[in-house]
């Protein structure tokens, strides 16, 4: 089930005169939405006209709830999008329309190097999902992404090659757009006992637009990096974990790569 609600404006938005007007957050060069964050609900505006909201604790009886409680500061945000925006609906058939998400919003992304980005999401995610159940979809993927992250590992001069490499490969087969994260700069994860011995975060990630369900869905970039570890070390016990996925209701994904003590 979604873990998200979402209120849709009837067109395209200027994203860049709401930026200005509500001092909205962007990711590099991502044309295709922005975000913020209003303590405990996190917005996400696409271009194509949806607003996206996710409860911090990523649950939808939360969010319920706070719909609820953040009515007022949500319908002043509405109100400031559609007036930078042009709209002409009035603020409550907006918020009328809202309701729990049910499908991917459509974005503007490049394809995977060789075939087009909804094909190959509906090949590695979707129909995998609905004919052999989410476990199964899960360990396809891990497993394809493994298989090419060991035979990446076997070119690797040191850990350093081997990192440029994964962010190389996740970067030329159009995975997503990625960089490496300093671990002594990373924030704290509350549940966090052993700090990680890596962290790539992926920008337009397989999972890139996807009405979060509370779970995360990148498992081939989380299996490729796990695979390379494993081979490079010639160990298999590291641990990689996607922390953030828009599966999750974030707009980037981050995986955290953790060496386990034998």
């Amino acid at each position: 089930m979604a873990i998200s609600y979402s209120y849709d404006f009837g067109k395209q938005l200027d994203l860049a005169k709401v930026k200005g007007k509500l001092k909205m957050s962007s990711l590099d060069n991502d044309k295709n939405i922005l975000f913020l964050f209003a303590d405990p609900l996190f917005l996400i505006l696409f271009k194509s006209g949806r607003l996206r909201v996710v409860h911090k604790e990523r649950s939808v009886e939360a969010l319920r709830k706070s719909l609820i409680v953040m009515n007022p500061r949500l319908r002043d945000i509405i109100q400031e999008i559609a007036k930078a925006s042009g709209v002409k609906s009035d603020v409550d058939s907006i918020i009328s329309s809202g309701d729990v998400e049910k499908g991917s919003e459509p974005i503007e992304r490049q394809g995977l190097n060789g075939i087009g980005f909804s094909i190959f999401r509906e090949l590695s995610i979707a129909a995998p999902e609905k004919v052999l159940g989410a476990y199964q979809r899960e360990r396809i993927s891990t497993q394809a992404g493994e298989s090419i992250g060991r035979r990446l590992a076997c070119a690797a001069k040191d850990r350093k090659d081997l990192e440029s490499k994964l962010l190389e490969v996740i970067k030329s087969e159009g995975l997503g757009v990625p960089s490496s994260i300093p671990v002594d700069k990373s924030e704290k994860l509350r549940d966090e006992v052993q700090k990680p011995d890596a962290i790539f975060r992926v920008l337009e990630s397989t999972s890139y637009g996807l009405v979060p369900e509370g779970k995360a869905m990148c498992d081939l970039i989380r299996g490729l990096i796990r695979g390379a570890y494993c081979a490079y070390l010639s160990r298999e016990n590291v641990n990689v974990i996607e922390t953030r996925c828009w599966g999750l209701g974030d707009v980037y994904c981050e995986f955290r790569v953790y060496f386990l003590k034998s």
